[in-house]
């Protein structure tokens, strides 16, 4: 859902300077005809506890957008809005307004405080959905489904919480890509007529090369002369794999092993590679080692939401 359009925004204000202006009147009236202050102090009552008011309010609403907790500045606002409230009823009191005039002026700074709450609630709520920090809508099966199908519904349901789950653990940084949140038993792969589970095919694959080797032993000599041969050409292959790699990047990514992924993701962007995927894929050949899914991603997503803002404001070339 957008946000407000300039209609709805200019009526909104033309409410809230109404009450506003029915506040100030209020607490003017009160400050000069029963109490004698001087107009210049008694105008800036209303200023006092009204602007208060909304400043706090709009506080709480950047609060609600963060990572902090704005109980207290909530707090600060419902008694500075209370005290608006007693002083206006007050006022009609002292004046003899009766009943109606007192409701007339103790609602002025309740609506406007109301109106605020609730455009600056939907406001943050729309930041908040922006920063992905509001949870997607669970699927819904309907009561038919529910009626012919119970098990399978129940099913979809726990489908569903599970991606939440596993969407919430990319979102995290320096995370293991291979989290088995969810595998509760080992899963089975057929070969032809006998099934074995995987990791048993391993243990006795390992398991038979263990006790052939035990069966013809090698000399000292040959062992250690094989293991140098071995290592020797495993370094020599891993060399000229990193430099094939480091051949077939291109010109534009980065290839300093100590780059930060936010500016891989940077490059990426600026050079039309947005597709998670191939983003991951290069950031791990930078990297030469393991990169989490979930971190290439918000990289990604905070370079787009960078490059949006920079054409937005016409600085981008």
């Amino acid at each position: 859902m957008s946000s407000f359009n300039r209609m709805e925004k200019v009526l909104f204000g033309l409410v809230v300077v109404v009450a506003l202006g029915m506040s100030w009147f209020s607490m003017f009236h009160l400050a000069t005809a029963v109490f004698g202050l001087p107009k210049i102090l008694a105008a800036g009552i209303s200023l006092s506890f009204d602007g208060g008011a909304l400043w706090l309010g709009m506080v709480s609403a950047k609060y609600a957008v963060s990572e902090d907790s704005g109980f207290g500045v909530r707090l600060a606002t419902y008694a500075f809005i209370a005290a608006s409230v007693f002083l206006n009823v007050a006022h009609a009191t002292v004046l003899g307004y009766g009943l109606v005039g007192q409701v007339m002026f103790g609602c002025a700074p309740v609506m406007a405080g109301i109106l605020l709450e609730v455009f600056l609630k939907f406001e943050s709520r729309q930041a908040l959905r922006k920063a992905g920090r509001i949870l997607d809508h669970m699927p819904k099966a309907g009561k038919l489904a529910w009626l012919r199908y119970p098990k399978a519904s129940w099913r979809l349901q726990g489908q569903a919480l599970k991606a939440r789950l596993v969407k919430a653990v990319n979102s995290l940084e320096d995370i293991d890509e291979t989290h088995a949140l969810f595998a509760d038993k080992p899963k089975a792969v057929k070969t032809g007529k006998q099934t074995t589970p995987v990791g048993k095919a391993d243990t006795q694959t390992d398991r038979q090369a263990s006790e052939k080797a035990q069966k013809t032993p090698e000399s000292p000599q040959q062992t250690g002369t094989a293991g140098r041969d071995q290592a020797q050409a495993d370094s020599s292959s891993e060399r000229q794999t990193e430099a094939q790699t480091l051949l077939d990047m291109p010109e534009w990514l980065p290839t300093q092993e100590k780059v930060s992924l936010q500016a891989l993701a940077n490059a990426c962007v600026e050079n039309g590679v947005t597709d998670i995927d191939e983003a991951l894929e290069l950031a791990q050949a930078v990297r030469n080692g393991p990169v989490a899914r979930g971190t290439i991603q918000k990289a990604l997503h905070r370079a787009k939401v960078a490059k949006a803002e920079l054409v937005g404001t016409g600085q981008y070339l």
